[in-house]
């Protein structure tokens, strides 16, 4: 608070911008702490160079928090998952504290 502002009209200021704000929760991340990691939703088609054959795979996200690093891969199958969760600490050069899956599995 500015030495020239009282505690009331600092108090009217914070009020007045909270206004203006959308009401979501904020977080605070701390660089390497956390590893987010989930399924996009959307599927891209993957064809197969030596028949043709098209398979649509999820997209693999992995991104860490407090920082703009995210490694995206396709996934389909339960080798690719595990696959992409090894793959995304070797992009960023090094292991988080924790993963963390962004919506839990139902």
């Amino acid at each position: 608070m500015p030495p020239w502002e009282s505690h009331a009209s600092s108090c009217v200021t914070h009020s007045e911008f909270a206004k203006t704000q959308a009401r979501s929760m904020r977080q605070v991340h701390i660089a390497w702490e956390n590893l987010f990691v989930d399924y996009d939703g959307s599927t891209v088609p993957i064809i197969d160079a030596s028949t043709g054959e098209i398979t649509q795979a999820q997209i693999f996200v992995a991104t860490l928090g407090a920082s703009n690093c995210t490694c995206t891969t396709p996934c389909q199958t339960t080798a690719d998952w595990i696959g992409a969760q090894v793959q995304a600490p070797q992009s960023f050069g090094g292991v988080p504290d924790r993963w963390s899956l962004t919506r839990p599995v139902r």
